[in-house]
């Protein structure tokens, strides 16, 4: 039979033993120490310098001075002197340097394991699916060093990890992980049917609202979707069916159901760049091309781009006119091949308003001009300069040698009525009478060659006379000595008479 029990390695009372009460009493503090182990230092190699009777230590793998070859066992001070008691595999004991319940477990002491529990209910019981419940009215996770992170894993994509949100025990909301690997966030207002809020897009960290997202209406200086460190910049909502785009607390740009307003000036590639740029696709500006504005136009025979342009007659190169000290205006477009067309008109009121047609073939040169009639150009006085009509169509007039007519192909008519107060028709020329000649009149207006003539002429009071002439007129006037009024009876009265000469005037 073995001197010591098996797991307290406590002394036995041996049959005839002396002072039996000596391993008695040896047993009883070997219990005492063991029983209720609590232990003043785990891992310990050097004996204390003081010991109080009863303390405990718990003897380290290199022991010294008085514990030496007592490697992992119990050390209990024991009055003037110690007990060794060897340790059992599943021993618990108190650790009063780390307030910890220590285990021994494959020869060393360690922390009461916690792992591979079934599980664990604190204030409530914990079942199958919810290995870990904790009834209570907060949890908390705090930091053991810098930070703290609470970590829901899962098993593959196509699985759930996930919080879930609930009321009276029926799901309101759900955020994490659901089916993939976007994160997400689900709402429902009865737990059966669902709206996802927000979702992710894993490689660019970019969101999407699936079911739109609402704002408040916001004002310029304080936007309802704005940006970080940039206050008063954003979108807002002015009033009902508007939207408005503010920069620095001011409005610039509102959109209604009608119409959009510009607050600033439109600038980037989207309008044009120069009062010249001919991009497809911009949008113009007031004052580009001239449009709202005037580009003075200094030389026609430069390459001109399209546009609305002034101009002044008497410096520009190349403008139509005379040269006159008067202002105008022209619209310029372009033609295949690099050239223009031009309508060129004078600021002037009254017979100097004139209107030229210009154009050209190649991108630079003269333009070949042609002055285009108008009302204001009809009558007036007729001019031209080789064949080409310079002033108006209809000239019309009279002085002290009668009226005229000119027109701007060339054709002029004059006209006049003259009375001989009392004609004396009273020579006798055969059967008829006849009198001197009538004083022949000159035109109001020369003519280049012998008009066509054509006379009319009665007598006042009765119509038994006519009028005859004898030649030819010339440029300037009725021919003289061959104008005879002829009457069957001799008369002495007041004899009315007149021309129409039609002929040209270039």
């Amino acid at each position: 039979m073995p001197d010591t029990t098996p797991n307290l390695a406590m002394p036995y009372i041996l049959p005839a033993q002396a002072q039996k009460h000596v391993t008695h009493n040896e047993a009883l503090q070997i219990i005492d120490a063991a029983a209720q182990l609590c232990v003043e230092a785990m891992n310990q190699n050097t004996p204390p310098e003081t010991a109080q009777n009863g303390q405990v230590w718990a003897i380290g793998t290199a022991p010294t001075g008085v514990w030496t070859g007592r490697a992992g066992q119990l050390a209990v001070h024991a009055g003037n002197g110690w007990l060794f008691v060897p340790v059992q595999e599943g021993w618990r004991a108190w650790d009063r340097a780390s307030a910890t319940l220590q285990v021994r477990q494959n020869g060393v002491w360690a922390p009461l394991p916690m792992d591979q529990l079934p599980g664990l209910g604190i204030g409530t019981a914990f079942d199958a699916v919810n290995r870990l419940a904790v009834a209570s009215q907060a949890s908390l996770f705090s930091h053991d060093g810098s930070g703290h992170q609470l970590k829901i894993n899962k098993a593959a994509p196509v699985d759930t990890a996930s919080l879930l949100f609930q009321t009276g025990w029926s799901g309101r909301a759900e955020m994490g992980l659901a089916g993939n690997d976007a994160f997400a966030i689900k709402v429902s207002a009865d737990g059966a049917v669902w709206s996802e809020a927000l979702n992710t897009v894993p490689a660019t960290g970019q969101l999407r609202f699936p079911a739109g997202a609402l704002l408040p209406g916001g004002t310029a200086g304080d936007p309802a979707l704005g940006f970080d460190g940039d206050s008063g910049t954003g979108l807002f909502r002015p009033a009902a069916h508007q939207i408005g785009l503010c920069t620095g607390g001011a409005a610039r740009a509102v959109v209604t159901d009608t119409a959009l307003q510009l607050l600033v000036p439109v600038t980037g590639t989207a309008v044009t760049q120069s009062a010249s740029d001919a991009t497809p696709g911009r949008l113009l500006k007031v004052g580009d091309f001239g449009i709202g504005a005037s580009l003075l136009l200094a030389d026609f025979s430069q390459d001109i781009a399209p546009g609305i342009y002034t101009y002044q007659e008497a410096t520009a190169v190349g403008a139509p006119g005379s040269g006159a000290a008067f202002s105008g205006s022209a619209i310029v477009s372009k033609t295949t091949g690099g050239g223009c067309v031009i309508i060129a008109a004078r600021l002037a009121a009254g017979a100097d308003i004139r209107v030229w047609h210009g154009h050209r073939t190649a991108a630079t040169g003269p333009v070949l001009w042609t002055e285009l009639l108008h009302q204001g150009r009809v009558v007036g006085t007729v001019a031209q300069t080789a064949g080409l009509t310079t002033g108006a169509i209809i000239e019309r007039g009279s002085n002290a040698n009668g009226n005229y007519i000119r027109f701007a192909d060339g054709t002029q008519i004059c006209w006049r009525d003259l009375v001989a107060p009392a004609l004396a028709v009273t020579t006798a020329r055969g059967a008829l009478f006849t009198n001197t000649t009538l004083t022949a009149p000159n035109f109001p207006l020369a003519f280049v060659a012998a008009p066509s003539v054509t006379l009319r002429g009665g007598f006042a009071a009765s119509a038994d006379g006519w009028l005859t002439m004898n030649g030819s007129p010339t440029t300037t006037a009725l021919t003289n000595g061959a104008l005879r009024v002829y009457a069957a009876l001799a008369l002495t009265e007041e004899f009315r008479w007149g021309y129409t000469a039609i002929g040209r005037w270039i």
